[in-house]
């Protein structure tokens, strides 16, 4: 009985673990993000090679997920 409890209790968890991974991947939050990709990309590459050299990377990073 609790080998079938926990089978069931598997199956459960991978079809909730596929229904996030379909919302997810199906665009549900990625489509707001895609819409500033281009301009942050603009952005970047207007900056000065310079500014790559003075800063650290993490740094940079951090101001474009803010």
């Amino acid at each position: 009985m609790i080998l079938l409890g926990l089978a069931a209790l598997y199956l459960a968890a991978t079809f909730f673990s596929w229904v996030a991974w379909y919302v997810m991947a199906g665009g549900g939050a990625a489509k707001p993000s895609t819409a500033c990709d281009g301009e942050v990309d603009q952005k970047l590459g207007r900056l000065p090679l310079k500014y790559f050299d003075t800063h650290a990377h993490g740094d940079t990073l951090s101001r474009v997920t803010e």
